[in-house]
């Protein structure tokens, strides 16, 4: 009973430990979109300020896309929130307009 409360815990935490840098890979995409609209919209002079802001939301999200799947391959296969946090990094990954290589 201990035994099963205690991995009850551990899983719990290690959804959590993927869904905090999930959504924040999700805010790095969003200025990411909006600074490539400034940079084909505005001066070119504000692309010195926009090419590292694009890079830093592009590794911001790299980072963070690695810890989901770190914490994710700690949940078992079955487990219906690593299915569901799994999906939410797909979607995502498809939607980045940036190369994620």
């Amino acid at each position: 009973e201990q035994q099963a409360a205690r991995q009850a815990a551990l899983t719990a935490t290690t959804i959590l430990a993927a869904e905090v840098p999930l959504g924040f890979a999700t805010r790095c995409v969003r200025p990411h979109e909006r600074l490539r609209e400034l940079q084909a919209q505005g001066p070119a002079a504000m692309a010195s300020d926009l090419t590292p802001a694009q890079a830093l939301a592009q590794a911001g999200f790299r980072g963070a896309r690695d810890n989901v799947r770190i914490n994710l391959d700690s949940l078992p296969e079955t487990d219906a929130d690593r299915r569901r946090i799994a999906l939410d990094l797909a979607h995502l990954e498809a939607a980045a307009p940036f190369s994620l290589d």
